[in-house]
């Protein structure tokens, strides 16, 4: 039995009340297991700064202590939808201990090693249905090829159209690996993760996007 993304239905983005100009891409978020209690995207805040991070980059309050709600209100003020690369992973099966833990330990690389046949999204299909996106995020650097093959055709189409394309450093606890040595370009500012990752975000996002 195939494992699907735990929030298929928001995947295609069928369900818009409005015209977004801003589409974050992630990778999977699985159904299994059942001690997955993200809520929505970017859910699993006790160690996903994914919601401190975003939106901070609109010049308001973080919300990763707000809930499902709140963060789909933001994303329609703020014209923002979100989506993954993978909506199923086909040759998956629940009673296969090992596929399991793969699974529940949600690295992204050992999906890739364990596991070959895959439901994309199609994230070029969403681009050519919604034309009023301006700009487009990956939230994970390049470096595994069942994800790089797809953004590197994400990102020949942003070009081609006028999109602007930009990699994200991941939001999730393991950004920390790549806090050896900095310090916050504002003095005032704490020497956290959530602020590392803002920083790092801001040095890739497009401002002209929020106006």
């Amino acid at each position: 039995m195939a494992c699907e993304h735990k929030f298929y239905d928001y995947l295609h983005l069928k369900a818009l009340y409005f015209e977004p100009k801003t589409l974050i891409i992630g990778t999977f978020n699985p159904e299994w297991p059942i001690d997955n209690h993200a809520e929505w995207f970017y859910g699993r805040t006790g160690n996903n700064y994914f919601w401190d991070v975003l939106p901070r980059m609109f010049n308001t309050e973080g919300l990763r202590h707000a809930g499902p709600v709140e963060w789909k209100n933001f994303c329609h003020q703020q014209k923002v939808v979100i989506t993954d690369l993978i909506a199923s992973i086909e040759d998956a099966d629940e009673h296969n201990p090992h596929h399991l833990e793969v699974i529940g330990e949600f690295m992204d690389a050992e999906f890739a090693n364990v596991f070959n046949e895959f439901e994309r999204t199609g994230i070029i299909g969403l681009l050519q249905q919604h034309p009023t996106i301006s700009a487009v995020y990956f939230t994970r650097q390049e470096g595994v090829e069942l994800f790089d093959v797809e953004i590197n055709e994400v990102i020949a189409y942003c070009h081609q159209n006028d999109i602007y394309f930009s990699h994200l450093l991941t939001p999730s606890k393991n950004a920390r690996f790549q806090m050896r040595g900095w310090e916050p370009q504002d003095p005032n500012m704490a020497r956290t993760l959530p602020n590392f990752i803002y920083e790092k975000w801001c040095d890739n996002w497009n401002q002209n996007i929020n106006q």
